[in-house]
């Protein structure tokens, strides 16, 4: 409504092409693109075929995350390498790709979400500690 044309990026095709949908239903300009964030050309695909749909960046949301089930010590590998390639590695190759051009454009916004787990501790969940070092120290000590 406000002009914004909106490229949702996500893994799930049914629920990209719902917000998309909802989004044109409210009068706005929206297209859904299949990514993983988990794989680094595919991110970098998917940021060129936004660039081309719409000729620019100008913000880019980073919303992805992903939690594992188990708690320190026993999260396996499998579930680790997932929680950091999505929560970090995600957000620093859509970031890293969409950076060229927001300089292109002037400028430009990148906004991180993340959960208050990130600061402070919860559980001892390997999910919170995906959101830096500060929690890491918290579960490790919790354990």
């Amino acid at each position: 409504k406000e002009g914004a044309k909106v490229a949702i990026m996500a893994r799930r095709e049914e629920q990209g092409q719902q917000v998309q949908d909802a989004i044109r239903q409210e009068g706005g300009d929206a297209t859904f693109i299949s990514c993983d964030i988990m794989d680094r050309k595919a991110v970098d695909s998917a940021v060129e075929k936004a660039i081309s749909t719409y000729g620019g960046v100008n913000i880019l949301f980073n919303n992805a995350g992903f939690g594992a089930g188990q708690n320190f010590p026993d999260e396996d590998d499998e579930g680790w390498d997932r929680v950091i390639k999505v929560n970090l590695n995600g957000t620093f190759y859509m970031s890293r790709a969409v950076w060229p051009h927001l300089i292109e454009a002037g400028g430009g916004a990148i906004v991180n979400m993340s959960s208050i787990a990130a600061v402070i501790g919860f559980s001892k969940n390997m999910y919170d500690i995906s959101g830096g070092v500060p929690s890491s120290s918290y579960y490790v000590a919790k354990a």
